[in-house]
């Protein structure tokens, strides 16, 4: 009878000893998931964000834009071979100056520029990217301001995309420009071009949520438009931090 107690008293202590561990590693478990969501994926709130944005894109050395020029016509500087990286110019022209002065009256933190070319030397500055509080779904977002004009009607061409993160490449693809649809931030199917594209002057303002699921870190978008010549019509930047 002592000797069937005995073993029981062993078996519950054995019992519980497992239950106690299996607690422990379920804990430290958790924990670890806890320090890495700290770690990676929560962000500042989003005045901060703003503010940690704020002048970075300006002050970036590089400040340049990449286009493959195997699917954009460059100048005959450029070498045609390779991807190129396009310094941009100097000297404030008077459309940069008007862009700046906007940003300037808005209180704006512009995180990106969309020039008509990727030709350094031609290019012209059409619209600027900003990063702004979302009041919807909370967070940060971005809108595009885009002012531009066509010389002719555009009736195919591609849209190209590269993604680098933390400068290291992320994501790049691209798609036929006719008919590309995307989802808003509402989930609605959108048309981004249909084409034809009418020859003249256009304006749009794009807002597009920031993810919370992207990780903290430098995030770097080159994004450029062919028409169906394969002359590039849009060419932007942004960069952004989170």
């Amino acid at each position: 009878m002592n000797h069937d107690k005995s073993r029981d008293k062993n078996m519950s202590r054995t019992f519980i000893g497992k239950r106690g561990c299996c607690s422990i590693c379920a804990f430290i478990f958790i924990s670890m998931i806890f320090a890495v969501y700290l770690t990676y994926f929560r962000h500042p709130p989003a005045d901060e964000l703003i503010r940690m944005n704020n002048h970075r894109f300006s002050m970036d050395s590089s400040h340049n834009v990449k286009s493959d020029s195997s699917n954009a016509r460059q100048s005959p500087e450029l070498d045609t071979e390779k991807d190129t990286n396009v310094d941009l110019p100097e000297v404030v022209d008077k459309e940069r100056a008007k862009w700046e002065n906007f940003l300037r009256e808005k209180n704006y933190v512009s995180i990106g520029e969309v020039f008509d070319s990727c030709d350094a030397k031609s290019r012209k500055l059409v619209g600027q990217t900003i990063m702004l509080k979302d009041e919807k779904h909370g967070g940060v977002k971005t809108r595009t301001f885009l002012n531009f004009t066509t010389e002719s009607d555009v009736t195919d061409g591609e849209f190209f995309i590269d993604v680098k993160y933390n400068d290291n490449d992320l994501f790049d693809n691209h798609w036929e420009l006719c008919g590309l649809t995307y989802y808003n931030d509402d989930g609605e199917e959108e048309v981004l071009a249909d084409c034809p594209y009418p020859k003249g002057f256009h304006s749009y303002t794009k807002d597009r949520k920031i993810p919370d699921y992207l990780p903290k870190g430098k995030f770097e978008t080159n994004i450029w438009i062919t028409d169906q010549n394969k002359d590039a019509v849009l060419c932007g930047r942004s960069i952004f931090v989170l």
